[in-house]
């Protein structure tokens, strides 16, 4: 398989930069780190070949915010030394290996579900979500142009780290690459 990023026609791929090799050629991935640089088709094609799948966005934030509807896994106030954010406040000035931040867990004990890496999610993006949508386990339109992430990134200012609690969501197009954005596989 062929990431987007390994595809002879990506501005990545000039620069050597891809799941393998995330800060260029000779830097291979820390095997402690989330995987980056995967387009939506990449992560939902992994999380296939592991036997999952891409969580909805329902799932995402479920597993996110628990049953009381808190603003972060950890309870209703920001603190910054739960996850990975915008600068080297909280240890590291880019990606955190996965599991750093055990005091930032969700309900479910589910960990960096805030700031290191957006997490794509199943579902298509829509502004305002149809009103014939189920109450209980909703999915996304069936169809649109962007897929919805989650989460933020270690690339998110503290000034944007509310914005970017776990329930909200951004519109991001699925051929994407980047260093912050990565996956989760549901079982």
């Amino acid at each position: 398989y062929r990431t987007a990023a390994e595809n002879a026609a990506a501005t990545e791929r000039e620069d050597g930069i891809n799941w393998r090799q995330p800060h260029g050629p000779g830097s291979p991935a820390a095997p402690d780190h989330p995987v980056v640089y995967v387009s939506w088709r990449d992560a939902d094609a992994y999380c296939s070949w592991r036997g999952g799948r891409l969580p909805t966005e329902a799932e995402w934030e479920k597993s996110a915010r628990g049953g009381d509807g808190r603003l972060w896994p950890w309870g209703a106030d920001f603190a910054a030394g739960r996850a990975n954010f915008w600068g080297a406040e909280d240890g590291y000035a880019g990606l955190a290996p996965v599991g750093s931040f055990p005091s930032g867990q969700s309900p479910y004990g589910a960990l960096d579900l805030a700031g290191n890496v957006w997490e794509w999610c199943a579902d298509w993006f829509a502004t305002r979500h149809p009103g014939e949508r189920p109450l209980v386990d909703p999915t996304g339109p069936p169809l649109g142009t962007d897929r919805v992430v989650k989460g933020g990134s270690f690339l998110c200012h503290d000034s944007y780290c509310y914005r970017y609690r776990p329930a909200a969501r951004s519109a991001t197009a699925p051929v994407d690459t980047t260093c912050h954005r990565g996956l989760r596989v549901a079982l």
